[in-house]
């Protein structure tokens, strides 16, 4: 099936937040009736739309924890993890999520947003260009396949345009195929029209497998070979779970991505990475 990839969904506000905790994040959970939170130095602020009010909570309950996932302690004492994607938005899941009926419902959602996939044989909300993935390898084990396309399926496109983008629980990363940690291995991006940037989630994320993200090895530094302007550049992948929003040097149609340098994995040498779409970062 081909894939029409959701370019214009992801446009990102978090690129370098992640990395300085003094900086004030903001952000929205929801849509129709959202909640904004305010994240500074000493404090987290959140408005929620509903009811028109404010209340706070203690910065330290917003954190990167040991899974590389960050985490968000609400005014009721749970625990959540946070996944931000497009227009500044937010998704949280709960760290318990069996039985949940939240999970449930999304499931089910899910499975018949792609049977309309399926059916119209595209994402139709979004139409921009096509994209075409390819690697210098891919891993299959028994059943499965971590091939290149997997790379632009990490998210559903959402049901109308006032939704954000929806995780995809069946979703599977594109790991190099390899032996060692996959140094040199290569995606190659192919587009119909221009993109100035690459929104990246790295590693193996499943939200309900964590352990996975840090057992498996995750991209540090990519050796960018643009073919259309005849460039060779690195980038850096932060080692968390978020979506990295990265500015090329000049916008292309299309590029090989070569891997230089890895966080190792605690258990496996495979390297995976989620997600990687292009985008307009003009």
């Amino acid at each position: 099936m081909k894939k029409f990839l959701m370019v214009m969904a992801f446009l990102f506000s978090f690129t370098s937040l992640f990395a300085q905790e003094e900086e004030t994040i903001v952000f929205t959970e929801g849509v129709h009736v959202p909640r904004r939170y305010t994240i500074t130095p000493d404090k987290i602020t959140i408005y929620d739309e509903e009811t028109e009010t404010t209340s706070e909570l203690d910065r330290s309950r917003f954190f990167i924890g040991e899974d590389k996932f960050y985490h968000l302690i609400d005014k009721n004492d749970i625990e959540q993890i946070a996944l931000f994607g497009n227009d500044s938005f937010v998704n949280f899941y709960p760290l318990e999520v069996d039985g949940d009926p939240e999970k449930v419902r999304i499931s089910e959602w899910q499975t018949e947003f792609r049977k309309t996939v399926q059916e119209y044989n595209m994402y139709p909300a979004f139409r921009d260009y096509e994209t075409k993935y390819s690697a210098s390898s891919e891993l299959k084990e028994k059943n499965t396949k971590y091939v290149a396309e997997n790379l632009g399926t990490f998210f559903l496109p959402p049901a109308d345009k006032g939704s954000t983008s929806s995780w995809d629980t069946e979703h599977k990363p594109w790991v190099e195929g390899a032996k060692g940690y996959g140094i040199n291995q290569f995606i190659k991006v192919k587009t119909n029209s221009q993109f100035s940037g690459l929104a990246v989630v790295n590693g193996y994320v499943d939200f309900y497998r964590r352990d996975l993200y840090k057992k498996n090895s995750r991209v540090k530094t990519f050796r960018v070979k643009d073919l259309d302007n005849k460039l060779e550049y690195d980038i850096n992948l932060d080692d968390a779970v978020y979506v990295q929003c990265i500015k090329l040097k000049k916008p292309t149609k299309n590029i090989i991505l070569y891997i230089k340098e890895v966080y190792k994995g605690d258990k496996w040498d495979d390297t995976c990475v989620s997600c990687l779409v292009p985008t307009r970062l003009d």
